[in-house]
């Protein structure tokens, strides 16, 4: 009897071995958007500052909109990481989404850091670990006590059992280190393959693509001198000098076509004409040197200006960022520029490019405010 219930005891516990959670790759994802809302929530419940104006207008959006939603948030139903974005950046706290939710996404514009192929290890206590380590900054706001509420939570949800001298566990943690291994296998073979595709085609255009070009070039330039070679030369020397000043016409012309061609086709004939245009006058157009929120001031010269408002038509107009990077810091733009690039994950900022105007219109007190979703498009070199 004694040794029945030793034996049941052993297959139970095996039985919970087996049974054991293993964080694959989706669940993976599943998690890092979890924790970025209740990091979000947290975060923004610390940072309250009733004493300023801007602040209170924040934590009223956060109080009445965003904090009953991310308070529902389980494991098992919360908001993407996409959705959590859009809630934050819809209700005055588009800052936060850019630099806490965002940056934890795994997308090609930004540095990718929660990555399920850059987990150090294949145990869930490892891989937990990972998801939940943050920027030394929010982590002094959510705090270490908080951290460690939801790392004890996660595993519980996901144990991580302890390898003891028992066959069957063995087995199991080897099959757990297997998955990890095989998915982070697929995911570089899927990344490998498609960077494959790419220098294949560049390849492919390399070897074919020129060469039939310079084959068509050469092709075309034999042709116009056997048209040349093949005119009927001149009988006299009046003659002569009419037929030189044909083909020289001739020849002119059909340089001066080309090199408009090759300017109107190339990058840099593209800058020269974008020069052309800034040196001619720009009617209808306003310059100004600074801004408090959405409202453009101090209306100066080009040479002073951060914006520019431009096809003003009564009381609606277009803008764009004019200035450079010595003048502003990127969190004075977010009132009125899009990024559409991350510039809190570069160094050194050389200059700001406007890839698509926003749109303005004269408030009440007779000044340019920018409309509040026709934000310019800027991005950060």
């Amino acid at each position: 009897m004694k040794k029945l219930i030793i034996i049941c005891f052993l297959l139970l516990y095996n039985i919970g071995g087996f049974a054991q959670k293993v964080i694959d790759e989706k669940e993976f994802e599943n998690l890092v958007d979890y924790v970025s809302c209740i990091y979000a929530n947290k975060y923004m419940e610390k940072f309250k500052n009733p004493n300023q104006d801007q602040q209170l207008k924040d934590n009223t959006a956060y109080s009445n909109i965003i904090k009953p939603v991310l308070d529902n948030s389980t494991l098992q139903k919360h908001l993407s990481s996409d959705e959590l974005i859009k809630l934050l950046s819809d209700n005055s706290w588009r800052a936060t989404a850019l630099k806490l939710v965002q940056a934890r996404q795994n997308e090609k514009k930004f540095s990718e850091i929660k990555m399920f192929s850059e987990v150090p290890s294949q145990n869930n206590r490892a891989i937990i670990e990972y998801i939940l380590k943050i920027d030394e900054n929010f982590q002094r706001v959510i705090g270490n006590d908080f951290i460690m509420q939801i790392k004890e939570e996660l595993l519980a949800e996901y144990p991580d059992k302890q390898v003891v001298d028992n066959s069957h566990t063995n087995t199991n943690i080897s099959y757990q280190e297997l998955q990890h291994n095989l998915n982070i296998l697929t995911i570089k073979y899927e990344k490998l393959t498609r960077k494959f595709w790419i220098f294949g085609i560049i390849g492919f255009i390399l070897i074919i693509g020129l060469p039939t070009l310079m084959y068509y070039w050469l092709k075309k330039q034999q042709n116009k001198k056997n048209n040349i070679e093949n005119q009927e030369p001149p009988k006299n020397k009046e003659q002569s000098k009419e037929f030189e000043q044909e083909n020289l016409q001739d020849f002119k012309e059909d340089i001066i076509k080309e090199i408009k061609q090759e300017i109107s086709e190339s990058s840099v004939g593209k800058n020269t004409k974008n020069l052309i245009k800034i040196e001619e006058p720009e009617p209808n157009t306003k310059f100004f040197k600074t801004k408090s929120r959405k409202v453009f001031y101090q209306e100066c010269d080009k040479k002073e200006a951060l914006f520019k408002v431009f096809n003003i038509k009564s009381n609606s107009a277009e803008f764009e960022y004019c200035g450079n990077t010595t003048v502003v810091t990127p969190d004075f733009l977010t009132d009125v520029c899009k990024f559409n690039n991350n510039p809190w994950k570069m160094g050194n900022i050389n200059r700001i490019v406007t890839e698509k105007a926003g749109k303005v219109f004269k408030n009440d007190e007779g000044n340019w405010e920018v409309e509040l979703k026709e934000l310019a498009e800027i991005k950060f070199l």
